[in-house]
């Protein structure tokens, strides 16, 4: 496991009504690691975001030392953790310490994907037209698989929002980091704002047109629609996904290892990169099985044996999922 994790490891799905998080585990070369969790919560007509920041005693202590001090023990919290609520922008900052004979290993109970668990190929797919996908679709076992891209024209993609809340790979540089952290915690504004005014956008935007015919596809054929996106688009459209956003939510339900077994094709949609790790588990399940992505440029997890559509999906969706 290499010391900076993809930024992006917990993406949990958000429900404005009822809070749930969107999460980053951030960590620098030198294996201090903090995980920022932000949750919407709708106050009448607005979007209050709380937050939560949890960290190792050892990464804590890299922190100025006032803001050290903002790590107290909680009311009926066990030893091990620490929380301090701060109320007005309603952030929590919680402590864990862990025993030094306990070895407990984050990324499996945060169900976080590593690098070495995502497909990456670099290979040299074969073309495919919008017409041939369409056939492969109503005579195959498929599962369509969606990214960003396809939610890209009604909502702000995810490099968008992480540009927004200066996240990067920068941060394992130095001391960035902690720099980075402190000023969230002085200056929680700045970042509850952004991502207030992105659950916002969220819950007001409609499903595009790809979204529509997609869900229709879905439906009509009985494919498995399965997404990285936490945007609710698809759910707007008529349609329950299995959401994955980052997170390994797959290889331990049987009716997902059944149905993956069976799948002729995954089908990708303005998805860039095998972010669940989901790709590599179908093609370890189903060695057999294809992948075809539809991106505006070529990903970076197909291999000569799968095949490519470039092409906005908004532009070519009348096309693939004509019924």
């Amino acid at each position: 496991m290499t010391n900076f994790l993809k930024i992006i490891l917990l993406v949990t799905v958000f429900y404005v009504q009822n809070i749930s998080a969107m999460t980053w585990e951030l960590a620098n070369k030198a294996d201090h690691r903090f995980v920022i969790s932000f949750f919407p919560e709708k106050i009448s007509s607005e979007t209050r975001v709380n937050s939560d920041i949890f960290c190792r005693a050892d990464s804590l202590r890299t922190l100025p030392s006032e803001q050290q001090k903002l790590f107290r023990k909680s009311t009926g919290e066990t030893e091990s953790q620490r929380t301090f609520q701060k109320f007005g922008y309603e952030f929590v900052y919680s402590l864990f310490k862990y025993a030094e004979e306990e070895s407990a290993d984050e990324s499996e109970e945060l169900n976080l994907v590593l690098d070495d668990q995502r497909l990456v190929c670099e290979g040299t797919p074969t073309e495919m037209s919008c017409e041939e996908l369409n056939e492969i679709i109503k005579m195959k076992n498929v599962i369509f698989y969606t990214g960003a891209g396809i939610s890209a024209a009604a909502v702000p993609t995810m490099n968008v929002l992480l540009n927004a809340l200066k996240i990067s790979k920068d941060l394992e540089e130095g001391d960035k980091l902690q720099h980075y952290i402190s000023d969230v915690i002085s200056n929680p504004e700045k970042y509850t704002e952004i991502l207030g005014d992105f659950f916002d956008r969220c819950e007001k935007a409609l499903p595009t047109f790809a979204h529509v015919l997609l869900s229709e596809c879905s439906k009509k054929f009985n494919h498995l629609l399965v997404t990285e996106n936490v945007d609710q688009l698809h759910q707007k459209s008529g349609i329950e996904p299995i959401i994955f956003a980052g997170s390994d939510r797959y290889s331990s339900d049987e009716r997902i290892t059944a149905l993956v077994k069976e799948a002729d094709y995954i089908v990708t949609i303005g998805l860039n990169s095998d972010e669940s790790g989901f790709l590599k588990f179908y093609k370890a399940q189903n060695p057999k099985g294809k992948i075809i992505s539809i991106n505006l440029a070529q990903t970076n997890y197909l291999s000569n044996e799968d095949f490519y559509l470039e092409g906005d999906i908004q532009k070519l969706a009348k096309k693939i999922f004509e019924l």
